[in-house]
């Protein structure tokens, strides 16, 4: 591959580059959320080391440009089995480094590919020049999260009110409410299928309007909160959250709000919450959707088939015709007739 003057040239991770690691340490962009605020910077010498343990599925890339310029440094990873792969960082993130990041994403994409994986994930802050790095590598913008931090550490009490452990018969009213809650371009993008529902949820009048995904680490707690518009004071109902924490040991909370929750902004500023970040989630799909058709029995699509609004029915849902009753009813012979032969004789 080449770009202007000069040969640029992935290849992978060694020892060696923990030189530029350390180098370029205060100018990297992580692109992992839940790593960097409940981990810290994804950077030292757990980075090298992971890379050569296979089961962590993380991918190591290093593009040696020419011309004197740095070499840049991304990593992406598939955790937990998932189907598309999470960016964890690309350094050094500076704006004369941009125009070679998408050709390390497209050794980090192969590299993924060959892994299984289905598409790349990456949460970049509106403020990185990373963010046009990512549009001109194929990634496309899905949501939009904002990051609030609670300044106060968490009012201990007596249990958290109404919010319960996840079971496993939960877990249909859970998906119903985020299919119900989540637009369809984060469906694909961030699919509950693949996830353990781990989390705690909340319940109103017998119905679970409330679901809270956590995850801790020893630089802080971050927070997913997904709500029912239907939910009655939201503020109360995320204090009594946060009194459950008993080990939260002084770390930081984070909450991550998406655009389609922004109404529980007003809930984090009552309980003294401040903006800490605004992220871009992005996507790149290494896949490309394709209809195909499904044989099906012809029995079984009659029987599922829904009756149309307009138009005539099919003949085996038409209802029976109503028949003229067209017999004549005759009095009996017996106490009738008596009766009317009684009647006579009186007029008479």
């Amino acid at each position: 591959m080449k770009l202007g003057v000069g040969t640029i040239k992935a290849r992978p991770f060694n020892w060696a580059d923990l030189l530029t690691l350390y180098r370029y340490r205060h100018q990297i962009a992580c692109l992992d959320s839940i790593l960097a605020l409940t981990r810290g910077q994804p950077l030292g010498f757990w980075v090298a080391l992971r890379h050569l343990r296979l089961e962590e599925n993380a991918l190591t890339a290093v593009l040696q440009a020419g011309d004197g310029k740095p070499a840049l440094v991304g990593q992406a990873s598939l955790r937990n089995g998932g189907s598309l792969g999470q960016m964890t960082f690309i350094l050094p993130a500076t704006s004369g480094q941009i125009t070679l990041v998408p050709f390390l994403i497209e050794e980090l994409a192969r590299q993924v590919g060959q892994q299984g994986g289905l598409g790349l994930l990456a949460a970049v802050d509106e403020e990185s020049p990373l963010f046009e790095g990512l549009r001109h590598s194929g990634f496309a913008v899905y949501a939009w999260q904002r990051i609030w931090r609670l300044m106060g550490s968490p009012q201990t009490g007596n249990g958290q009110g109404d919010w319960l452990p996840t079971t496993g018969l939960d877990e249909f009213a859970i998906r119903s409410l985020y299919q119900a809650l989540t637009p369809p371009l984060v469906q694909r993008a961030e699919p509950l299928a693949e996830r353990a529902l781990a989390g705690m949820v909340f319940q109103q009048e017998g119905e679970i309007l409330a679901y809270m995904e956590a995850h801790f680490g020893p630089r802080g707690i971050l927070l997913f909160p997904l709500f029912h518009p239907d939910v009655q004071r939201p503020a109360e109902v995320l204090q009594a959250y946060l009194r459950g924490l008993h080990f939260s040991l002084g770390r930081p909370v984070y909450v991550a709000v998406r655009s389609y929750q922004a109404w529980l902004e007003d809930a984090l500023a009552d309980l003294q919450g401040e903006l800490y970040r605004q992220q871009a989630l992005m996507v790149r799909y290494l896949t490309v959707t394709q209809r195909t058709a499904v044989w099906a029995p012809a029995r079984a699509g009659r029987d599922n088939r829904q009756p149309a609004l307009i138009g005539p029915l099919p003949k085996e849902m038409r209802p029976a015709p109503l028949q003229r009753v067209t017999e004549i009813i005759t009095p009996s012979k017996t106490y009738y007739n008596k009766s009317e032969n009684l009647l006579e004789r009186i007029n008479r």
